[in-house]
């Protein structure tokens, strides 16, 4: 039971962004964040995130991307700055604020 939680709150946020009409991505961010949610591997998610950086590094939808990737890959210290970026751009995230609260714990802050 427990673990549907997660998927009806993952679900109710796609419905408030359509809902909201939340801006989308260009087509070369969305590309990117596509590469990113397949990447097999942390230096292939690097690569995708650079790409989609060069064209707009300020698009939530992409750091949001790059964190939770990592994050599944379990290495939320390399999603650290972008998960700093992504609290400033989306102030309620609560993955983002959950990554940077683990790293600075890890280093004793």
């Amino acid at each position: 039971m427990t673990a549907k939680i997660p998927m009806v709150f993952a679900m109710w946020s796609c419905v408030l962004a359509a809902a909201w009409g939340e801006p989308t991505s260009s087509p070369e961010v969305a590309a990117a964040i596509q590469a990113i949610e397949q990447a097999p591997d942390p230096s292939a998610t690097v690569a995708a995130y650079v790409n989609g950086a060069a064209v707009d590094r300020n698009d939530p939808k992409l750091s949001e991307a790059y964190v939770i990737r990592m994050v599944d890959l379990g290495l939320p210290e390399l999603a650290f700055h972008q998960a700093q970026t992504l609290t400033t751009l989306q102030s309620n995230n609560g993955l983002a604020w959950g990554v940077v609260a683990y790293v600075e714990s890890r280093r004793g802050n």
